[in-house]
């Protein structure tokens, strides 16, 4: 018979497939401070640590994550032009101070949302998409169901708080683990440093809110989060050969810490093998 490609997780059970991550045995995990996390492989979706998974947090601007995976889905040419609405221009918190009537390619608005983590930029990109705010948001609801996110409902694309947009630490993996395998937002949250160029505005220079591409050996993503309610958020990716390991560490005291020490944790714990090569003959009926 011939056999498909099949990946072993060393140390492990056979890693599940992409329709239903589960946690596997495996030696004792270090002891985090964050109120919920999650540690898993990206190829795979094995789930190699969990803390209150599927308890209700709030994502903050990890939210960014689920707005930019439904904007790639959505838009073809990235390189369309978006004019900057006056609600767009008045967002709070966090922005690229986007001025109305000013023009940026979807593309620029992404990089502006994922390594600024602009919230004005996330506004504009959902009127772009979808017409407004709440008919996004339902787009929103609705990739994140298509992706098993069962505990988790979002209401704007930012993450400002609001008591009704919620999700959890293994919701958020999920969504990581496809913002991730989509090659547009993996070479974005990768980046160190970015340039946005505007007509009507100014030429704009960002380097990324995420301090573990700096301290991580291998990390290349993903999304820092902060509000008051949701405390401190992180959602950090590495690679080491083949593997590729996510973090969420979701309300944390040091997220970085929480970060690295899971991320150690799983390099030093698990390898991701190719245990059958694709096409490969290994016994005759």
């Amino acid at each position: 018979m011939r056999g498909r490609g099949a990946l072993l997780l060393l140390l492990v059970a056979l890693g599940p497939t992409a329709s239903g991550a589960e946690r596997l045995p495996g030696p004792k995990p270090p002891d985090i401070f964050a109120e919920a996390a999650v540690l898993v492989e990206h190829r795979t979706g094995a789930v190699l640590f969990a803390k209150n998974p599927t308890k209700k947090m709030y994502p903050a601007s990890l939210t960014k994550l689920l707005t930019a995976l439904v904007v790639v889905r959505s838009v073809r040419d990235l390189s369309e032009p978006v004019t900057v609405s006056e609600r767009a221009a008045r967002t709070p918190a966090s922005t690229a101070s986007l001025r109305p009537g000013e023009r940026l390619t979807v593309k620029g608005l992404l990089l502006a949302a994922l390594v600024r983590s602009a919230n004005d930029a996330c506004v504009a990109l959902a009127e772009h998409v979808a017409g407004s705010v709440r008919r996004f948001a339902s787009l929103m609801n609705y990739e994140a169901r298509s992706l098993g996110c069962g505990r988790s409902h979002f209401v704007n694309p930012h993450g400002l708080h609001d008591p009704h947009h919620y999700s959890c630490a293994i919701d958020l993996a999920k969504i990581a683990r496809a913002a991730m395998s989509e090659p547009v937002i993996r070479g974005i949250v990768g980046r160190k440093f970015v340039t946005i160029e505007s007509v009507g505005g100014p030429r704009r220079v960002y380097k990324n809110r995420n301090k573990l591409l700096w301290r991580y050996p291998g990390a290349d993503g993903v999304k820092t989060g902060y509000t008051r309610e949701a405390g401190r958020c992180l959602i950090g990716s590495a690679r080491r050969g083949r593997m590729r390991l996510i973090a969420v560490v979701l309300k944390s005291p040091d997220p970085y810490a929480d970060c690295e020490s899971l991320l150690d944790w799983g390099f030093y714990n698990f390898s991701l093998r190719l245990a059958l090569r694709r096409g490969e003959v290994v016994g005759r009926a």
